[in-house]
């Protein structure tokens, strides 16, 4: 059961995500939303997973593999990195 203080931080947490999101529109960044579940033979990581959103560096690298494998998917060619 969710403490007082969970629920309130979840109902804070969406509302700024929505305000981010149309911030993010009428500044014209396209952006998306993803939910991933903690892969399977990984459950010693939890800690890092739930971590990753606030990891600058994770977020640098993910953003890397999301241009590279945009650029490739573009030009025709194997996606797969």
């Amino acid at each position: 059961m969710e403490s007082f203080v969970e629920k309130r931080f979840k109902k804070y947490k969406e509302k700024c995500e929505k305000e981010e999101e149309i911030v993010d529109e009428m500044l014209g960044y396209p952006h998306i939303v993803l939910s991933i579940r903690l892969p399977d033979g990984c459950e010693e990581f939890v800690d890092k997973f739930i971590n990753l959103p606030c990891d600058l560096d994770f977020i640098k690298k993910l953003e890397n593999f999301i241009k590279e494998y945009l650029i490739k998917s573009s030009r025709g060619t194997s996606a797969e990195l």
